[in-house]
C-alpha cells in the first residue's frame, strides 16, 4: 500500500515530485503484484482497494495519483490504521504485507501523538507481518519516529532533503 502525505506543507513541487515518484514505482509492478493507496492529511482516504496492476488497473490508479492534491493537517497515525486494514483484509494471505509510507511532516491532526503511540501501532503491525517503509521529506519531518516505524516493522527508513530525490528512493 503506498500511503501518502497530502498535507498542506506538501503543496507544490513536494506533491508533483511524490505523485511522480508513486508512478515510478508503479512501472515496476506487474499483473502479480496488488497495490492499493492511502492519501492523508486532515481526512484519510482509501483511494484504491488492492488491485493487481493489470494495465487497465494500473492506468486507473495512476489518474488517481494525478488527481492527488495537498490541503490541511497530517493525520498520519490513521493512515497507517486504514493502510494496514486494507492489508489484512487482503484475499492474498501469502503475500508480503508492505506499506511505503511518505511523509514530510509530523502527525498534528486530530491531536498530537507520542512516539509511544506509533510504537504500539508500528508493533501491531509487526505482529500482523507488515512491513512498513518510511520516507521522510525535508527538514521538518520526524526522523525519529519514521525510523522506529521501520526499524519496528523490518523496513527501512529514508530521508529525502528534497522532493527532487523521492523519485531514486521509489525506484529502490
Amino acid at each position: 500500500v503506498l500511503i501518502i502525505d497530502r498535507s498542506g506543507s506538501m503543496t507544490g513541487k513536494k506533491i508533483a515530485d511524490a505523485k511522480d515518484a508513486a508512478k515510478v514505482f508503479l512501472g515496476y509492478t506487474d499483473e502479480r503484484d496488488q497495490v492499493g493507496l492511502v492519501t492523508f492529511s486532515s481526512t484519510v482516504q482509501s483511494v484504491s482497494p488492492l488491485n493487481y496492476m493489470t494495465t487497465g488497473n494500473k492506468e486507473s490508479l495512476t489518474k488517481k495519483i494525478n488527481s492527488i492534491t495537498a490541503v490541511g493537517a497530517t493525520d498520519m497515525y490513521d493512515a497507517i490504521v486504514a493502510a494496514n486494514n486494507m492489508l489484512l483484509n487482503s484475499s492474498r494471505s501469502n503475500a508480503p504485507r508492505v506499506e511505503v509510507l511518505l511523509t514530510d511532516g509530523n502527525h498534528n491532526w486530530p491531536s498530537v501523538l507520542s512516539d509511544s503511540a506509533f510504537l504500539d501501532l508500528a508493533n501491531q503491525a509487526k505482529n500482523k507481518d507488515i512491513i512498513i517503509y518510511t520516507i521522510g521529506l525535508g527538514s521538518d519531518v520526524s526522523g525519529d519516529r519514521l525510523r522506529m516505524i521501520a526499524d519496528t516493522t523490518g523496513g527501512t527508513y529514508y530521508f529525502a532533503a528534497t522532493s527532487s530525490e523521492l523519485r531514486a528512493i521509489y525506484e529502490d
